[in-house]
């Protein structure tokens, strides 16, 4: 396996650890953009694989979250602040 490069990913239920489904790939390090890119297939298919049963019993499917968009993210960067105050 010399000269092989291996990209591994796992959609995980934040609320309680567990891994819902594994995906990864394997090439040569020169293919690296297409590794990333059936990687990204994979868990395409995974995560409308998991809003399907929402969207089928008239739910909203939900939005996947990005940084900032949910609980314990600490959200999106603001503007810089004046700086520490001289007291």
């Amino acid at each position: 396996m010399m000269n092989t490069l291996r990209v591994d990913a796992r959609v995980v239920e934040t609320g309680t650890g567990r891994i819902i489904r594994s995906v990864g790939a394997q090439d040569t390090p020169e293919k690296f953009l297409a590794l990333e890119q059936e990687l990204a297939r994979e868990l395409r298919a995974v995560f409308e694989e998991l809003a399907a049963p929402e969207a089928e019993a008239g739910r909203t499917p939900a939005k996947l979250c990005s940084p900032g968009c949910g609980p314990g993210w600490p959200g999106p960067p603001g503007p810089p602040g004046p700086g520490p105050s001289a007291a």
